[in-house]
């Protein structure tokens, strides 16, 4: 496995797709001032509720990544892609990401290491480097309880497709 920090004269590739949709996310945002309504903001703290505390929590975080208790799989389902709406890519490259983590944390192997200066460990990880782009043989490695689940496979691949058909509701 390769390292997706970077090391003394490693220079790490922009991840454009990631930096795509997080700029048009605050551009949104801005939009969204524009346009306030209570109802919009009262929809999108529901919608921060869902994606963040059931998606990225409760789902990607103590459901997939520490299988902490079992659900029927469509409730897994739904939670991943509640998960979505969160843009922090899909559940397997999530949940690879965050046991890449925990097996190499502060090390130089973990993704997101505060070893590394504030900026790497809260963002600078997610725009550079490979944590949001993990390998398939990575996948496969750290998430050998469900990366051959074809909905997951496909929630995965078009993590970003919950997000936009959301946003023209």
């Amino acid at each position: 496995m390769t390292t997706s920090i970077p090391s003394a004269g490693q220079r790490l590739s922009w991840n454009w797709s990631t930096l795509f949709f997080v700029t048009v996310f605050h551009l949104l945002a801005i939009w969204a001032l524009i346009n306030f309504s209570w109802a919009n903001l009262a929809a999108a703290a529901i919608l921060w509720w869902i994606s963040g505390s059931l998606g990225i929590g409760l789902g990607y975080h103590r459901l997939l990544t520490h299988r902490g208790f079992k659900v029927p799989k469509w409730l897994e389902y739904t939670l991943s892609i509640f998960g979505t709406l969160a843009l922090q890519s899909g559940p397997l490259t999530w949940v690879t990401t965050h046991r890449i983590h925990h097996a190499f944390t502060e090390t130089d192997r973990d993704p997101h290491s505060p070893r590394n200066g504030t900026y790497w460990a809260h963002m600078g990880w997610i725009f550079r480097g490979k944590a949001q782009n993990q390998t398939w043989a990575d996948m496969q490695r750290y998430c050998p309880d469900f990366a051959n689940d074809p909905i997951h496979q496909v929630i995965n691949k078009y993590y970003y497709i919950p997000t936009i058909v959301e946003l023209h509701h």
